[in-house]
């Protein structure tokens, strides 16, 4: 008996799939990939703007804060108001302006802005491509 059933099966060949099913089957997939893959990337970029949204708006805080401790605004003001006298010390008054800039806050508040920009591009950019396969379904059900 096992003899039989091994040449039976030896015989036996897959049945394999019409190329136009085949094409079908391999869209299908590549569809839902690609699919999974702008899922991913949205929320990638939701869980990115939810953390360095607020991060961003923080360090701008601290930033406007450590600018006024440093007697920023004042160095300012006196560039609006003296223009003539802080032009005529320029070297001065640039090396002046320069020390007493709160590099660290300027520092953390760039970085937060760029990884709340980045985020932000890969949240609209995965809405958009979920709105557009959204579409295309939507589409494709109509022309049936």
């Amino acid at each position: 008996m096992p003899r039989d059933i091994a040449t039976l099966f030896s015989r036996l060949t897959p049945a394999e799939p019409s190329a136009a099913l085949a094409r079908k089957i391999i869209d299908r997939i590549r569809k839902e990939e690609r699919l999974l893959a702008v899922r991913r990337r949205l929320a990638l970029g939701t869980l990115g703007l939810l953390m360095a949204a607020p991060l961003a708006v923080l360090a701008v805080t601290q930033l406007i804060a450590d600018s006024a401790a440093a007697g920023i605004t004042t160095f300012l003001s006196l560039l609006s108001t003296d223009a003539d006298v802080v032009l005529g010390n320029l070297g001065i008054f640039t090396s002046a302006l320069l020390e007493s800039l709160p590099v660290t806050s300027l520092i953390g508040t760039l970085a937060a802005s760029a990884v709340t920009a980045v985020s932000l591009f890969l949240f609209i950019a995965g809405l958009g491509a979920v709105t557009a396969e959204r579409f295309k379904r939507r589409s494709s059900f109509l022309m049936l």
